[in-house]
């Protein structure tokens, strides 16, 4: 089963936007299907997008191209540019030109990232600053590890320092013995720590078996400390971690320090069912995804 989605789209110039309508039709598997999409507006102010996809589509080019036209610099959204140039070229059908844009962005992204690191190891919130972020620093191990997959050079010493404190701080975490929002947001940083750790072949099994202990009430943390055990050759731990779990749904709000919302959860489980290769949980995840 296929879903087409047209995306019509017509430049508003007035009102220096631009609009968009669009609808998802269904092609049930070995059917055919004839459709007229519903364009509009002025001719040559509109055009016409169809994506072909299983599962859902996605409207990839839209978000990533508001995506890398974000005006922060903070480590996040330096990360999150790069980021999710390394899979571009997966994504969307990318001419020369755009392809070496995109690996230069992410070779430049590796190169601005050892502006943010602390003399401890970890990473600022801003280049210069001596405080870490908790998150984004494991979130700059995750990307550091999937741009040497993808064939980038990361410099040894940025990456090693940032282990060596993750893996400090992973040691030291204690369970915080406070309300229920400062709780979920402390045991998904420790756990994401731990699954980009064991991403990055220096899993801290001790620390896993402490987490995975706690009552973590079918939260994210439950199916991130599964993907680290995956990583680990664990995974009848993995599938047995997230078979119990429910889907927790955390009220997050705009300041959340794990740059948090649920479809950003989801995505991170998509990724864990993903590397299970559990198909049919991927795919319903996947189309709650493009749903939402």
């Amino acid at each position: 089963k296929l879903t087409a989605r047209y995306e019509a789209e017509i430049d508003v110039r007035s009102l220096a936007k631009v609009e968009q309508r669009f609808e998802d039709i269904q092609i049930e598997a070995g059917k055919t299907k004839n459709f007229t999409p519903q364009a509009f507006g002025e001719n040559k102010t509109n055009n016409l997008k169809v994506e072909v996809s299983y599962p859902q589509a996605i409207r990839f080019s839209s978000r990533l191209s508001y995506l890398i036209d974000y005006p922060h610099g903070c480590v996040e959204q330096t990360t999150s540019k790069a980021f999710a140039q390394l899979y571009l070229n997966d994504l969307i059908n990318l001419k020369e030109s755009d392809k070496q844009k995109a690996e230069n962005a992410i070779k430049q992204c590796i190169h601005d990232l050892q502006k943010f690191q602390t003399s401890e190891g970890l990473m600022a919130y801003w280049a210069g600053s001596s405080e870490p972020n908790m998150w984004a620093s494991t979130y700059v191990l995750h990307f550091l590890c999937e741009a040497e997959k993808a064939g980038y050079d990361v410099p040894n010493r940025l990456k090693t320092k940032l282990i060596n404190a993750l893996s400090n701080k992973s040691r030291q975490w204690t369970t915080p013995q406070t309300d229920s929002y400062v709780w979920y947001n402390e045991v998904s940083t420790q756990a994401y720590r731990l699954y980009v750790l064991a991403m990055a072949d220096k899993g801290e099994a001790g620390a896993m078996n402490r987490l995975k202990e706690e009552d973590l009430k079918g939260s994210l943390a439950q199916w991130l400390v599964a993907g680290a055990y995956a990583f680990m050759e664990r995974k009848d731990i993995a599938v047995k971690l997230i078979d119990k779990a429910t889907t927790y749904q955390p009220n997050y709000d705009s300041y959340n320090y794990t740059f948090g919302s649920n479809t950003r959860d989801n995505a991170l489980r998509l990724m864990i069912e993903t590397q299970l290769k559990r198909g049919d949980k991927a795919t319903e995840l996947a189309n709650k995804i493009a749903n939402d």
